[in-house]
């Protein structure tokens, strides 16, 4: 992850170097036209992940086989679907409403083609990858991270050295990227797992079950990506490609600093799903709180040096940054530290499988920013309006989720305000503000930046060692560190 992380800051230098920020901002907004139609894979993604975990902790090996070839099917059928409607509704949005230089409109179409292959070969690829997860293969999982990184790292590489257009460049070498890591997943999956070697199932109610359970999924996942993509789409109409690049490489920076939440929360998502098909409910709820509080601490590890001298990393690090970049990035990874609390309540839902009021509630909250945010920019308001929007959200979601959860599995919500809620914005303010102050205060410079990224990675680290974790979970850490040295 810290590997992945590093290549992805490096790597987005490069190409918005490369491509400029028009060229880089029409990549991110052409391929999330896709994207938009992702919601059918993420339904069914949460679906898959939650049946496999399922039946990985109370079924049997032929009801695994089962459930993964069922899963495999759907997702062949949604690639289909999402092919037809790229190549109809998505590619006269294209043309017809984005804001494209004239010039740059082929090299768009071209972009365009290469996203929907992209998204046919990843849409497939997800009952593999949660096999893999599944299994609990770390190892795996995390090697091929890495092999993911260098590719990538390897595209900008033959990206500066290629005489040739750079952006249908660009789209060509991912595509070739996004070929060669499925291909791996799959040979290994069919290689060490026997669910995963290719059978037709026809049992009529394991297809109902796993759609049913997804057909609610598929509301939330619409309301995810139209929020993140319909916003991007937003900012084009009222501002252009340029502020787009700047949305893009704060998500960029954003998506780095969760590496490590992303890795933590993979782990610990099929031992919750898992210990409430075995109705060990002491165990699942303790995942539940301790995987709400580690995700936030994690991430915030990572996220505070960034808060605190955000202008300045983003000047050294792209040389000649684009408008709004440094608040985009501040208000991106506040938003994301918020979010982080969520994940194990998402989890916990799924594991019940009556997830209906939920992903209708959160997805209604989250859909809320493209009406709101579209109203605020008509009336004139700049373009970090919808991150205001998106945060004030982000709260009213965390607060519904808790109240839906304490109905689904009776989650005690006082509990986990105190336990978990109340020692993670504690220190977020104990670290922040005054640090805050003395970043301020300080010139920009390369021995203030790393003396400062040091102090508040100590600090942070100390204040969650002492504030953030209880005796036992101080206990548990000192433990593991011990049995780690001895090894």
């Amino acid at each position: 992850m810290g590997l992945s992380m590093g290549v992805s800051l490096y790597t987005s230098r490069v190409v918005l170097n490369v491509l400029g920020a028009d060229d880089y901002g029409i990549y991110n907004v052409v391929g999330g036209i896709v994207v938009m139609f992702y919601f059918l894979n993420g339904a069914m993604a949460g679906g898959t992940q939650r049946f496999l975990n399922y039946e990985m902790g109370c079924g049997t090996p032929e009801t695994l086989k089962k459930t993964f070839n069922v899963s495999l099917a759907i997702h062949i059928a949604i690639a289909v679907a999402v092919l037809l409607l790229a190549e109809t509704i998505g590619l006269w949005f294209l043309n017809a409403r984005l804001v494209i230089p004239p010039e740059r409109l082929a090299a768009a179409n071209w972009i365009y083609q290469f996203s929907i292959l992209s998204a046919m070969i990843t849409l497939t690829q997800v009952p593999y990858t949660a096999t893999i997860i599944a299994h609990e293969k770390m190892g795996v999982y995390g090697y091929v991270g890495i092999l993911e990184a260098l590719l990538k790292l390897g595209v900008v590489l033959l990206l500066t050295q290629i005489a040739f257009d750079k952006l249908i460049l660009y789209g060509l070498l991912s595509l070739g990227a996004t070929l060669t890591i499925a291909l791996i997943y799959r040979f290994y999956c069919v290689g060490h797992y026997p669910e995963c070697r290719f059978v037709v199932v026809r049992e009529r109610p394991l297809y109902k079950k796993i759609l049913g359970f997804s057909g609610w999924n598929l509301w939330g996942c619409l309301a995810s990506i139209m929020t993140i993509q319909g916003l991007n789409i937003v900012l084009n109409l009222f501002f252009g490609p340029a502020v787009n690049a700047s949305r893009a490489i704060a998500s960029t920076v954003n998506g780095g600093a969760q590496l490590l939440l992303n890795g933590f929360t993979t782990a610990v998502n099929p031992q919750i799903t898992q210990s409430y098909a075995v109705n060990n409910r002491h165990y699942f709820m303790s995942l539940v709180f301790r995987g709400a509080k580690f995700s936030f601490f994690l991430f915030f590890i990572v996220a505070a040096p960034i808060l605190l001298q955000t202008d300045y990393i983003m000047l050294l690090w792209l040389k000649n940054p684009p408008e709004y970049i440094g608040i985009f990035c501040r208000l991106a990874i506040i938003d994301s530290l918020i979010y982080s609390l969520s994940l194990p309540l998402l989890t916990a839902t799924q594991a019940t499988g009556r997830n209906k009021v939920y992903e209708i509630t959160i997805g209604i909250i989250l859909l809320l920013n493209l009406p709101v945010s579209y109203l605020l920019l008509s009336r004139g308001l700049p373009p970090v309006t919808v991150y205001y929007v998106t945060i004030a959200l982000s709260l009213c979601a965390t607060i519904a989720r808790l109240v839906i959860l304490k109905r689904l599995v009776a989650l005690p919500v006082g509990q986990f305000c105190r336990q978990v809620l109340l020692p993670c914005w504690t220190i977020f303010a104990a670290i922040l503000l005054p640090l805050g102050y003395v970043a301020r205060s300080l010139p920009d410079s390369w021995g203030n930046l790393i003396a400062l990224t040091a102090v508040c990675m100590s600090l942070t680290v100390a204040a969650i060692w002492t504030l953030g974790l209880s005796r036992n979970e101080r206990a548990f850490a000192i433990d593991l560190l011990k049995r780690k040295f001895k090894k």
